[in-house]
């Protein structure tokens, strides 16, 4: 499942959902597909409506967004919001406004505060394997 920590302070919602999609393809070795399929079918059969959403089936409840690219080809390109084209939610079009002079506000640090990626090499790098950077210190 992906997007699982969302809705409450330091993830709030839409914050990181593209962002994890691209971490489940650079680090965790899935394909864009795979992750798709995380985001969508299987969230799909853990939470409202009895998997009866999550893909693209006749009888079952659709919310369709539309991107200007292929995030088969670059996942990534779902983190930009100015490729977002339509949005469909219960069969209708959402109407969407995207302020493309919006800018966070200093207290809107949450995004900020979870960039960096704690690979095995990142914890080596910053010496933090084992608490070594704790016992060199003393």
């Amino acid at each position: 499942m992906l997007g699982t920590d969302s809705g409450f302070a330091v993830t709030p919602y839409g914050e990181w959902h593209a962002r994890e999609l691209e971490h489940y393809v650079k680090y965790l070795g899935f394909s864009p597909a795979e992750a798709l399929k995380c985001a969508t079918v299987n969230n799909g059969e853990f939470v409202r409506e009895n998997g009866q959403v999550g893909s693209l089936k006749v009888g079952k409840l659709a919310d369709i967004l539309v991107i200007n690219g292929d995030p088969l080809a670059d996942i990534a390109v779902l983190q930009d919001r100015t490729r977002i084209c339509e949005i469909i939610q219960g069969g209708e079009t959402v109407q969407l406004d995207i302020n493309a002079n919006a800018r966070r506000l200093r207290t809107e640090f949450s995004y900020d505060m979870w960039s960096d990626v704690y690979t095995q090499e990142r914890i080596s790098e910053i010496g933090m394997v084992g608490g070594q950077a704790q016992r060199a210190a003393e």
